[in-house]
């Protein structure tokens, strides 16, 4: 389970970085903690394919989806050992990440939300590598010529073989954009 650690009182703001919990669920006793050294985390855990074992997941880090944070915008976890390693700045990615599709340890596809309009939240979808951090092409932008806007239209976002799929919905086209990994 992961956590977030949010100011109530202050407008939801992050007020530490996240952590990663496991729980005994006989007990219902925290066991274990490890911290995630960046913003906090947001959506799902996404396991590895490359680990059979489970022990591998990431994690966006995302912060405050209002403003680009510093900091790294996701972490690779290995649950067993605990080691936390942070990848991406949203000042690269131009905004937070919300979803990911882990390929490999150095190839994975994230949807990011842009904050620069409040309540637009103009999403992509981009290339990341997890190992280096370095910030690929971006594949799909909800803002084009006829929308200069955007919005937060993509969600849903799957690597299967070559291609990478990803879902929109209104202010945009609505169905599932198919995008070859390679080009």
């Amino acid at each position: 389970m992961t956590l977030e650690r949010l100011d109530r009182c202050g407008g939801w703001k992050p007020t530490g970085p996240g952590v990663i919990v496991d729980i005994n669920v006989s007990t219902r006793q925290v066991e274990r903690s490890i911290e995630l050294g960046g913003a906090n985390p947001f959506g799902r855990l996404v396991p590895a394919p490359w680990d059979s074992s489970g022990n591998t997941v990431a994690v966006a880090l995302m912060g405050d989806i209002l403003s680009i944070n510093d900091g790294d915008a996701a972490a690779i976890v290995e649950l067993q050992s605990g080691t936390v390693k942070g990848f991406g700045s949203e000042k690269d990615l131009d905004g937070s990440i919300t979803e990911i599709a882990l390929v490999a340890p150095d190839e994975a596809y994230v949807i990011v939300s842009n904050p620069k309009l409040p309540l637009v939240n103009a999403t992509s979808v981009v290339r990341i590598n997890p190992e280096t951090g370095s910030v690929g092409p971006v594949l799909v932008d909800s803002r084009t010529e006829s929308q200069p806007d955007g919005g937060f239209c993509h969600r849903g976002l799957v690597v299967l073989g070559e291609h990478v799929l990803v879902g929109s919905q209104g202010p945009c086209d609505v169905g599932v954009v198919v995008l070859d990994r390679q080009s």
